[in-house]
């Protein structure tokens, strides 16, 4: 650390909290710390309509079950508190608290690097997964000298997991913004993957059989839920049944799809965060690079949309990449939109 340099404590402490809500053991206590903290800001901070905006969004209807009602108001609070951040940001310290955090999660993968797809400290290892792209998505917006450390965690929790579909969305997103330097380190990513693979005994996941059958089951889930989704005598299509009621309204397992899983689960309502999304990408505050790979990991996995932890790795990739609105380069002379890190 340079002398003199002071850490930001609000940056490093989101960065942590968000990491350690990753794992499935403290996940909700987490949410809950989130919660109070976005009560504590509208309330320092005189915003009372945040209060109560809070309030209100959560609920919706009183008819919400309880376990929606909470979950809407982390999810809600959480927006609060990035906003709040956000004023007095430092990408390093928020990245130093998140590599501080999920630590556990790196150690507990190399001592358990022979086995069958560890989930470690999370639900399972496609997290584990969607957490080491979670490091490669935020590569670009940090210095380069600081990129070693998250590039080394995204090696180990891609590979170690032995997650096709993060591991697949990596490649995408290093397509969408070519470098000889990013190529080189996928490369490292792929070939850890594929030693832990082969240590694990897993190669077979790589079987184009394997592969086509795996897909099928997403394909058959993915068509009982767009069936169920379709019942005339679903209740409360207007504003869905509640997030995290997929399970509890249908009895069936969750598509492996976020927009249909939302869908059945706001409703009509679904088009607030698709509308507010669009507009993100639309006015540049998100780079398309990173909006086309969540996209597409958004389509093949269901945690960023049915579990908490999945929603704080959302979180932990828009805080980082969200940038200063510019035009698009054919409305001011090429200008592109900068990193506020890089400002």
């Amino acid at each position: 650390m340079v002398a003199g340099y002071r850490l930001k404590p609000k940056p490093a402490i989101l960065g942590a909290l968000l990491a350690v809500g990753t794992f499935q053991s403290s996940a909700l206590v987490v949410g809950f710390i989130i919660i109070a903290w976005a009560l504590y800001v509208a309330i320092e901070k005189r915003s009372f309509p945040t209060l109560g905006f809070i309030l209100w969004a959560s609920l919706l209807t009183p008819f919400r079950p309880i376990e929606s009602i909470v979950l809407g108001a982390m999810v809600l609070s959480l927006v609060v508190i990035v906003v709040d951040v956000r004023r007095n940001w430092s990408i390093n310290d928020f990245v130093t608290g998140l590599l501080v955090g999920s630590s556990l999660q790196v150690v507990a993968a190399l001592t358990t690097w022979g086995s069958v797809r560890p989930g470690l400290w999370s639900l399972n290892a496609s997290i584990v997964g969607q957490i080491g792209l979670m490091f490669w998505l935020i590569l670009p917006e940090l210095p380069k000298p600081a990129r070693i450390t998250p590039w080394l965690y995204s090696v180990v929790l891609i590979g170690v997991s032995v997650a096709r579909f993060p591991l697949f969305v990596a490649g995408l997103f290093t397509l969408f913004r070519p470098g000889i330097h990013r190529i080189g380190m996928l490369l490292v990513i792929v070939g850890v993957f594929l030693a832990a693979a082969f240590t694990q005994g897993n190669l077979n996941r790589l079987d184009p059989g394997r592969i086509q059958a795996d897909n099928q089951i997403r394909v058959d889930l993915f068509q009982d839920a767009i069936k169920v989704a379709q019942d005339p005598e679903l209740k409360n299509v207007t504003i869905g049944t509640g997030i995290g009621q997929f399970i509890n309204e249908t009895g069936l397992t969750r598509p492996h799809n976020v927009f249909v899983l939302l869908f059945y689960e706001l409703g009509y309502l679904v088009i607030v965060p698709a509308g507010l999304f669009a507009w993100a990408i639309y006015t540049r505050r998100v780079p398309l690079p990173t909006a086309l790979s969540l996209i597409v990991l958004w389509q093949l996995v269901e945690e960023p949309g049915g579990q908490l932890e999945g929603m704080f790795i959302s979180a932990v990739v828009f805080a980082c990449a969200w940038r200063r609105p510019s035009p698009w380069p054919w409305k001011q002379g090429g200008r592109r939109s900068v990193p506020v890190s890089a400002r």
